[in-house]
């Protein structure tokens, strides 16, 4: 078979140089600035799965961890793109369709045995199970025959992923994808031992001692309230680590936060809420992130079965005192891609318009009098808000005043735990539920592609043919003109009042921290995950 050769080349020494440069770079930079003989890390996460099987979460919290403690054919570099991790090299076919990985001899596993191509051929058929109904296989539908295998319409062994040996996997995809390296390093598609998999079942990814590792960190501990991390002494690259221990604090009082972080315990801290108060500070940081949070309709219910609800609920939420309320730097959301996602060198919402929805109390007063009226209803029902006890809290409760002031509606707020939170959303138990998404990669069809009615992201069970129609023209379509208007139009539809609403838009989630100035290269990613510990370190010079 005729290969890519010259792209494959130029790709390749491009990123070999990269990682040459960057490697001596980073060494340079702490000669310069002298290792603190003390690399421990202490950081914290909002919340955190409860299992971190790739396959049963989709949180980022999950993400950032999997990110340290596993690693992919590709991972998220410095710059945000997708850099060699597992793999040594790959080669493409001229066509762009096949990719194949030649996998390092030395990666190795945490207890010794060797990473292989049956591992990651395991790991993505499983992700793909139609048993599984793990949210994030649909980022694996470009490949040969995995959507059919994921609907239960083929068998595993008809699908493009292939192990042609122990260090070799070839994947052939239904039609070029230029994000294909890019959906390779998420965290989500990582290598998977079968055996150990098989040994613990159910029970696999609950704790530190029922997973296996093959990432720049091992899990030392895994508990509720925190996670401890320690350097991987069997990683390929171990020479570029220098933390040996991070320990994750999984905290949701921010204000506690600030507290440990005033008092040395912390290392870097989240600004929830307190955004003002530290922006002039010298530790300040903002990171740029490519999140939108929103609220997701139940679609099994009639009431929101009713379009005039629907516009309703959409027009009546004022954004901007939301983000005003919350003070985290977010940004009213006018849309459902963010104006981080960009193409050909320009912000998607430079392209498409704007804001395509906007606070208008007297049109959704209106909508709602319409809707109440086809359905024969005096007044409107209850209704359940299912949030995440996080700092989603606050803007929920802003979210039921404003209902309340606007349109008259009665909300209760449920914060349930975690798993209880899991299961009252697969059942549909919910009325609103708030929900968030961070791109997997930059491309706007990582927030529009959710809502296509086969998509486990889809929770609030929305169905459109013509929704489909045209998310799934957007996938077919190799003129990238024609795939813009198509992104354009399937915006328009699942957010825009007048269309069909499917989702409520809130805000772009902003990110900004206190972070101690002896922390250095701790890297921030605006998609995939947030955040890559393996080239983090602390300088003695500033400790």
């Amino acid at each position: 078979m005729k290969k890519w050769r010259a792209a494959f080349l130029s790709i390749c020494a491009s990123s070999l140089l990269f990682t040459a440069c960057d490697v001596t770079e980073a060494l340079d930079l702490k000669e310069e600035g002298g290792l603190s003989k003390d690399q421990t890390l202490e950081i914290t996460e909002a919340r955190m799965p409860t299992q971190l099987d790739p396959a049963k979460f989709a949180e980022i919290n999950g993400g950032n961890v999997l990110n340290s403690v596993q690693e992919g054919l590709m991972r998220i570099g410095k710059d945000n793109r997708p850099v060699l991790g597992v793999a040594e090299k790959y080669e493409i076919t001229e066509d762009g369709k096949v990719y194949t990985f030649y996998i390092r001899k030395d990666a190795k596993w945490s207890d010794g045995k060797p990473v292989t191509a049956h591992d990651f051929e395991y790991a993505w058929k499983r992700m793909l199970d139609p048993e599984m109904k793990a949210q994030m296989a649909y980022a694996l539908h470009t490949i040969k025959n995995a959507r059919e295998y994921n609907l239960g319409q083929v068998t595993a062994d008809q699908v493009g992923i292939q192990a042609l040996d122990d260090k070799t996997l070839k994947v052939e995809l239904e039609k070029r994808d230029s994000h294909f390296l890019s959906v390779v390093a998420m965290p989500n598609f990582v290598p998977l031992r079968k055996d150990i998999v098989e040994k613990f079942n159910e029970q696999y990814a609950v704790n530190s001692t029922s997973m296996v590792y093959n990432g720049p960190f091992v899990m030392e501990s895994f508990t509720p309230s925190k996670i401890i991390l320690k350097k991987n002494p069997t990683y390929w690259d171990r020479g570029s680590v220098s933390l040996n221990q991070v320990t994750i604090h999984i905290m949701k009082d921010t204000a506690k936060e600030i507290d440990l972080y005033n008092s040395g315990k912390l290392d870097i801290a989240r600004l929830q809420n307190f955004n003002d108060a530290y922006i002039n500070s010298p530790e300040y940081v903002h990171a740029e992130t490519a999140r939108l949070n929103y609220l997701i309709m139940n679609h099994k219910k009639e009431f929101f079965r009713n379009e005039n609800i629907r516009f309703a609920l959409t027009l009546a939420i004022d954004r901007q005192a939301i983000v005003k309320f919350i003070k985290d730097g977010s940004t009213p959301a006018g849309a459902l891609v963010p104006p981080s996602i960009v193409v050909d060198g320009k912000s998607f919402r430079s392209i498409a318009k704007k804001d395509l929805v906007t606070f208008n109390r007297k049109k959704a007063q209106e909508y709602l009098r319409k809707g109440l009226a086809e359905l024969n209803l005096d007044k409107p029902p209850k209704l359940v808000l299912l949030s995440p006890d996080d700092e989603r809290r606050g803007a929920a409760l802003e979210i039921k005043r404003q209902l309340k002031e606007n349109l008259g509606l009665e909300v209760l707020i449920d914060t349930p735990a975690p798993d209880a939170r899991k299961v009252l959303k697969k059942n549909k138990k919910f009325d609103l539920l708030f929900e968030g998404w961070t791109a997997d990669y930059n491309d706007p069809s990582s927030f529009i592609n959710i809502w296509h009615s086969t998509s486990e992201m889809n929770e609030g069970g929305f169905n459109s043919p013509m929704l489909d129609r045209i998310i799934d023209s957007s996938l077919n379509q190799t003129d990238e003109t024609r795939k813009m208007k198509d992104w354009m139009k399937a915006e328009q539809l699942i957010v825009q009042p007048g269309k069909l609403a499917v989702v409520i838009p809130l805000y772009y989630k902003g990110s900004a921290f206190l972070q101690k100035k002896h922390v250095k290269d701790f890297y921030r990613h605006p998609y995939g995950v947030e955040y890559s510990l393996k080239w983090a370190y602390i300088s003695q010079d500033e400790k």
